[in-house]
């Protein structure tokens, strides 16, 4: 157990049926119980809390905090904001903000998830990732307008979905990195400097339909991602810090150019049905849900292209696509033509694999993919008509799911990486692989 790679042992793991053996074995086994607190602890503070004179058993809290190799943990707790543990009234309050406080020096990433009433002195909370699941934040609560609120240690908050207030009216720490918006009808105006100084990923929320000023957005916000009703350019109004712009969510008609956007901006992804100029340069990274790429708008330095799905009449320009080394098409017209990919710049490519398997119905493969892509993973595919040795000697790593067609030496000798699943048919196996 402790030389099998981890993807083998959760296979074995997978034959057993009852949860209770699984928990056993997880328990047992000294390199899954490291490997599962390595990444996450989840404390229900109520557990923490004696039946019978409802104290906080602060012991039993330290050990589970005390582990040496906790790199993250979150709190939950559902009750009275009274009786919540990290509230400033609680009798313990004092001695557990000193454990979270020795936690904190250990840079363990402690995440606080607010599911009832809003506490109070949580400024003194030194969590640095907050979400605000509570239902019984009204529009006149007045907990988001105090000083003293937020934790000051905050770095990232997700706003409540039930709140209703302009963001001019609350006091955030100036070292939040990442604030989403909530997500439930808020639709208020940002003004300029009133988002934290420091933020660098900004989630507007659906239904947001404003218009953004100038300055609104801080010099230091590297990640804008906009919801599906937003209608507004965007212009001259992007930071020249932004390098990731996220407007796949809008699912109406935009009818406003990408252009004269951040130098830095290298990733994009496009709004649903965008049909309007995108001209930028500086891309190295494009998610298009439905392929739509002007050809007169070169992209000297893409590197990777996802398109949702292509037409048989969309064909790629190898001089607008010059390193162009990853390509991903998650659903196509049948048969869908392939010549035009620049298959000599190729690295990576993966056709028909992101919508799930089995759920589309089989693409004709009619051409052989030439020599060049070193990964590639095909989904959904059918060889039967393809010519005999359909895939290149430069692929070294290979998936397959939901094939039919392939024939005897079509999967060449060069694969020393190969995975087969689900109702691959007609799959002949090289006994000389060096797999």
């Amino acid at each position: 157990m402790n030389t099998l790679p981890l993807r083998i042992i959760g296979e074995i793991v997978s034959h057993l049926d009852a949860l209770v053996d699984r928990l056993f074995v997880s328990l047992l086994c000294k390199r899954l119980f490291e490997h599962r607190l390595n990444r996450q602890a989840s404390i229900d503070l109520r557990s923490y809390i004696n039946r019978d004179d409802q104290s906080f058993s602060l012991n039993a809290f330290k050990v589970v905090l005390n582990m040496s190799n906790l790199r993250s943990v979150s709190f939950r707790f559902k009750g009275a904001a009274n009786e919540h543990p990290f509230s400033e009234s609680h009798p313990m309050f004092v001695d557990i903000c000193s454990v979270l406080r020795e936690v904190a020096k250990r840079s363990v990433r402690m995440t606080l998830i607010l599911e009832d009433y809003p506490v109070s002195g949580l400024h003194h909370i030194p969590v640095t990732h907050m979400y605000m699941m509570t239902d019984r934040l009204t529009p006149s609560d007045e907990s988001l307008r105090q000083h003293q609120y937020l934790p000051t240690t905050l770095k990232s908050l997700k706003m409540p979905s039930n709140f209703k207030g302009t963001l001019d009216n609350i006091v955030m720490p100036d070292g939040l990195l990442t604030l989403e918006l909530p997500n439930s009808g808020w639709n208020h105006p940002i003004l300029p400097n009133t988002l934290p100084s420091h933020l660098e990923e900004l989630v507007l929320p659906r239904h947001f339909d404003q218009v953004i000023q100038a300055q609104t957005f801080p010099a230091t916000l590297k990640r804008l991602k906009i919801g599906q009703c937003f209608t507004h350019s965007l212009i001259g109004v992007l930071p020249p810090s932004l390098t990731c712009l996220d407007m796949s969510a809008i699912d109406i008609n935009y009818h406003h150019d990408l252009v004269y956007l951040p130098t830095r901006l290298t990733t994009i992804h496009l709004p649903m049905h965008f049909k309007r100029t995108l001209d930028h340069p500086p891309l190295q990274y494009i998610y298009a849900c439905n392929y739509y790429l002007s050809p007169s708008r070169p992209f000297p330095n893409l590197k990777k292209l996802k398109t949702r799905y292509m037409k048989s009449t969309h064909n790629f320009d190898t001089v607008h696509f010059p390193k162009l080394t990853g390509l991903t098409i998650v659903d196509g017209d049948d048969p869908l033509n392939l010549s035009t990919v620049p298959w000599s710049t190729m690295k990576h490519c993966n056709l028909f694999c992101d919508y799930g398997i089995g759920r589309n119905p089989l693409r004709t493969i009619k051409d052989a993919i030439p020599f060049g892509v070193k990964k590639l993973s095909l989904a959904n595919c059918n060889f039967s008509i393809a010519p005999p040795g359909c895939l290149p000697a430069s692929i070294t790593r290979l998936a397959l799911w939901r094939m039919i067609g392939l024939k005897p030496g079509d999967i060449p000798s060069s694969v020393t990486w190969l995975e087969i699943q689900e109702e691959c048919l007609d799959i002949y196996v090289n006994t000389h692989w060096n797999l």
